[in-house]
């Protein structure tokens, strides 16, 4: 599923944007471009790929602006008349997003696993919610290649937390564990 959405975002991403250097060429690896020594029957597993890929990709669609994931949008300085869409699933978007929060979450805040009774959110707003971030105390950013994670706590429950992960400068998710309202959390 990560492998999937992989190609899909690296050729959504603007090619252009140091924060995503290294991820087209990649995405060309997986198709087999520039690749060499394969095998006759590698080739064909990653022209399949490719092809499967390439196959949903249709000329961009100004009527569909309202269902493109924010970052990933028209890439400024390119004809829109060259610029392509392509399709990327809601859920394996969110199930992958969850996978990176309980990462997130396992190493920042020492091996916690989350459970019941908090769940875990996926927000990827079209507007970031600025006038609510302002007043929230982000820790320290967490710097990766191409990512910035920031995690917020409230002092009084060290279990709620909310997380901005930012990845390429381009994809930008949102995330909230909470408990059930009417639940009282265990203090740790």
């Amino acid at each position: 599923m990560e492998e999937s959405l992989l190609l899909r975002f690296g050729l959504c991403l603007d090619p252009r944007k140091h924060a995503a250097s290294g991820i087209l060429t990649k995405v060309k690896r997986a198709f087999g471009i520039g690749v060499t020594g394969l095998s006759e029957s590698e080739k064909r597993i990653r022209k399949a790929l490719m092809d499967e890929v390439l196959r949903k990709a249709k000329p961009y669609d100004k009527s569909v602006e309202a269902s493109v994931i924010p970052g990933f949008g028209l890439h400024a300085g390119f004809p829109s008349e060259v610029q392509f869409q392509i399709e990327i699933p809601h859920k394996p978007v969110h199930l992958v997003a969850k996978k990176i929060l309980r990462g997130c979450e396992y190493w920042l805040a020492d091996g916690r696993i989350i459970e019941p009774p908090y769940s875990l959110e996926v927000f990827v707003p079209r507007e970031p919610p600025e006038e609510i971030l302002q007043h929230v105390p982000f820790g320290p950013d967490y710097l990766g290649p191409g990512c910035r994670i920031r995690r917020a706590v409230p002092v009084d429950e060290p279990k709620v937390a909310i997380y901005e992960i930012v990845i390429w400068k381009s994809l930008k998710l949102f995330f909230s564990i909470l408990s059930p309202e009417g639940t009282e959390p265990a203090k740790s």
